[in-house]
């Protein structure tokens, strides 16, 4: 039997209808559902009085009595209340409004649906997208609980901005929460998002991107990879092969962080043409060692992004002016295993950046333990390392140690365990080492001196780097000669896993939020 579900609209400018109605698929939709009330579409002035589901758009006019009214004689009526839109869910643009854009201007005054009743799901956005739209429709009919979750993590309090994310330590700076607010209240200070809330219109895309939001990686991982043939590993995730690399342009090696491996890639798809430009990270022209997002589109960029700061930077920042303002077409992703997170995430939900998601080519992981805020490694430096940053040229982690080079030649070795105590809190509750989403991983761990460890996990990610090697941008190690140490990649992994579930359980201990 069809879902009965029925759509009504409140105080709003009916764009998240229409963005309902751009989805190109309501002939489907009125087909699969049995739809009783839908003003857009169809002639029904006769309220239902049995659903199984009730959409509300826009807000509650508070001295508006039907809407109150309207609202509680339908909970009553329904099995289940979406509230579709940031008017709805938070009363969002409208709480800036002087009067309703319905004919009442004289309604000044708003409340969100769940002021007045429960609500099961929350769709937020100004407006949400057609995709994510039709994803939820898609979901509820399938009964995906999975994939609904998502929708009622975000209608468990009205704290729905990224602070929500940011006060509870569970940033993880990958930039992703400034690029889809859609009206620039969100800029990143040293790598941490800062909310201007005069601009700010509680849309909630910011807080519903963020993978720290929910991440529901078992089923992101089955879904991203249903259409590849993988092996599957409990601590590598899933892979086609691996192999060790390293760039054969011996200016990439001079200035690389090892083995050239991820510059050598980038290089070959920018010459090759598969990709028009890269999202990485870049340090600051002014504070030493500040990781800055970078868009590269040519070899001589590429080169002033080598190395690695081991700070956190918001690669993802930029995301839609690569696509937007600089009309790139395919672009690649270079980043740590959170901003694959963001990116994946962004992908299976796309509540925003519609027209940028299909523009996202290639996504490079790389490894990671863990990562600095830019103050905390300084403070770290100087206290652990009796050295100031500016008089460094490298930092590296290898053998459990934190290693920093000085330019006076001079080898700082610090424990890891040590280092840890500086270590951004949100990363302790990652469980991923190897960048488990993305395409092609690369490290260092596992492979000799000067050279990379590579996991390729899918068909992009495999045609990427055959042809690279192909092309002689790359060289792999024989294996008789040059095994990868995987075992020690496996433990790595492990280790960052086990530290990962004790942390998440100790956060449950204290009723906070987990993403996992």
């Amino acid at each position: 039997m069809k879902p009965k579900v029925g759509v009504f609209q409140l105080a709003s400018c009916s764009g998240c209808l229409l963005s309902h109605l751009d989805t190109g698929k309501i002939t489907e939709f009125l087909e699969e559902y049995d739809v009783k009330y839908y003003p857009l579409v169809m002639d029904a002035r006769k309220i239902p009085e049995e659903l199984d589901l009730a959409v509300f758009e826009g807000a509650v006019g508070t001295i508006e009595k039907g809407h109150m009214k309207l609202v509680t004689d339908i909970r009553k009526k329904s099995k289940k209340v979406a509230a579709l839109g940031a008017c709805a869910v938070t009363t969002g643009i409208l709480m800036h409004s002087a009067g309703n854009q319905m004919p009442m201007p004289e309604t000044d005054a708003f409340l969100p649906i769940s002021e007045l009743v429960k609500v099961d799901y929350a769709i937020p956005g100004c407006p949400p997208s057609p995709e994510i739209i039709e994803r939820f429709f898609d979901a509820f009919l399938r009964n995906d609980e999975k994939y609904l979750q998502a929708f009622t993590n975000i209608e468990e309090n009205s704290e729905i901005n990224i602070r929500y994310i940011t006060q509870r330590a569970l940033c993880i700076s990958c930039g992703l929460c400034t690029a889809v607010c859609p009206t620039l209240a969100l800029s990143d200070i040293e790598g941490k998002p800062v909310l201007r809330d005069e601009i700010c219109v509680k849309c909630g895309e910011c807080r519903f991107q963020c993978p720290r939001s929910y991440m529901p990686l078992d089923y992101i991982n089955e879904t991203v990879f249903k259409d590849e043939s993988t092996s599957i590993d409990e601590y590598l995730g899933r892979y086609m092969s691996i192999y060790t690399a390293r760039a054969t342009n011996q200016e990439i090696l001079k200035t690389a962080q090892s083995g050239g491996t991820t510059t050598a890639l980038m290089n070959y798809c920018l010459d090759s043409r598969i990709i028009d430009g890269i999202l990485t990270g870049g340090k600051d022209k002014e504070k030493y060692w500040l990781a800055r997002s970078a868009l590269v589109t040519d070899y001589d960029e590429l080169l002033k992004t080598t190395g690695t700061t081991y700070n956190l930077c918001p690669t993802l920042n930029i995301l839609k002016d690569a696509a937007t303002s600089n009309y790139l077409k395919n672009i690649a992703i270079v980043g740590l295993p959170c901003v694959h997170q963001a990116v994946r995430k962004l992908e299976i939900y796309p509540l925003s950046l519609r027209s940028v998601i299909d523009k996202i080519s290639l996504r490079v992981g790389l490894f990671c333990t863990h990562n600095f805020r830019y103050n905390a490694m300084l403070k770290m430096m100087e206290e652990l390392g009796e050295i100031r940053a500016e008089d460094t040229y490298k930092v590296d982690i290898g053998a459990g140690n934190y290693v920093i080079y000085s330019v006076s030649g001079d080898i700082q070795k610090i424990p890891i365990d040590i280092v840890r105590e500086y270590e951004q809190e949100s990363c302790s509750i990652c469980p991923d080492f190897t960048a488990e989403l993305s395409d092609i991983s690369i490290g260092s761990i596992g492979s000799p001196e000067g050279w990379n460890t590579v996991i390729v996990r899918t068909k992009t990610g495999k045609k990427a780097f055959e042809a690279a090697v192909q092309e002689g941008y790359l060289e792999i190690g024989k294996e008789d000669k040059m095994p990868v140490d995987i075992e020690l990649v496996k433990k790595l992994s492990k280790i960052k896993k086990n530290r990962s579930k004790k942390k998440i359980d100790k956060r449950k201990m204290y009723n906070l939020k987990v993403p996992f």
